[in-house]
């Protein structure tokens, strides 16, 4: 008998829809000019000033609210509700910015309409929060809970050393996210349909 109960896809914001890395990246070569894509996070992560600038840039207001669309974002959103997929925007809030959770709903709002805004889960623990795939541009997501989604690690071009629990990686929003999500909800199944 067929699957035929819908799909839950958990999309995160930073790094996935939004590029919060060129924003950083862009604050910390004020300073560096010889940091670039491929080495940011091993000298932020390195150099006490760096960290501090990222810090600063991050914790503005408005910061998140800023943050420019990851290219393919939007459309892929858009195929993933015209297959009948349930689509949650599953994001990290920062506790230390004043008004991260405000900016990211106006700017969810403003981006994708009010139907998406209400489905903005904010929570720092992703392991709690129920659906059949994550895709989160962080390598490794732990928590509470073991995660019953399966996680698609997004790669957003900038370089990341950590260790991974990805089950399939995703090289932009060209990359094949419809097959990649099928093959985990449906892994005997390799007949999805575009």
């Amino acid at each position: 008998m067929a699957d035929t109960r819908t799909i839950v896809v958990l999309i995160d914001m930073d790094g996935t829809l939004f590029d919060f890395d060129i924003k950083i990246l862009e604050a910390v070569q004020r300073y560096d000019s010889s940091v670039n894509k491929d080495n940011m996070w091993t000298k932020i992560n390195e150099n006490p000033e760096l960290k501090k600038i990222k810090n600063q840039t991050e914790f503005a207001n408005g910061f998140f609210y800023t943050l420019p669309l990851i290219p393919g974002a939007k459309e892929a959103i858009n195929r993933m509700i015209e297959r009948g997929w349930k689509v949650y925007i599953c994001s990290s809030p920062s506790v230390t910015s004043d008004d991260c959770h405000s900016s990211k709903n106006r700017i969810m709002k403003d981006i994708f309409g009010e139907e998406l805004a209400r489905r903005l889960i904010l929570t720092k623990d992703k392991t709690m929060v129920r659906g059949d795939v994550l895709i989160d541009d962080r390598s490794k997501i732990t928590g509470q809970y073991e995660p019953i989604w399966g996680h698609i690690c997004f790669k957003n071009g900038y370089e990341r050393t950590e260790e991974t629990n990805a089950v399939d990686v995703l090289k932009g929003w060209s990359d094949d996210f419809i097959g990649k999500i099928e093959k985990i909800v449906h892994p005997n199944d390799h007949n999805y349909q575009e």
